[in-house]
């Protein structure tokens, strides 16, 4: 299973604790992407699933956000 954690361009890495929740998600079998929400769509085509995690900088474009969601 491949699983994309959403960020944000201004924050595009893993923090710590996203660190540790990947661990855990590789650990059971699972192929981890991260990419920006309101960066390059194809990480989150290619994913089975997606996980919003760090999407720090969402506040200021939400209905943007909204419809990324969408």
């Amino acid at each position: 299973m491949i699983i994309a954690i959403a960020t944000c361009l201004e924050n595009a890495s893993l923090t710590e604790s996203d660190a540790v929740f990947t661990r855990t998600l590789t650990g059971a079998g699972a192929e981890i992407i991260v990419a920006p929400w309101n960066g390059p769509f194809a990480p989150f085509a290619a994913a089975d699933a997606t996980i919003i995690r760090s999407t720090w900088d969402y506040y200021g474009v939400a209905q943007d956000f909204a419809d990324w969601i969408g």
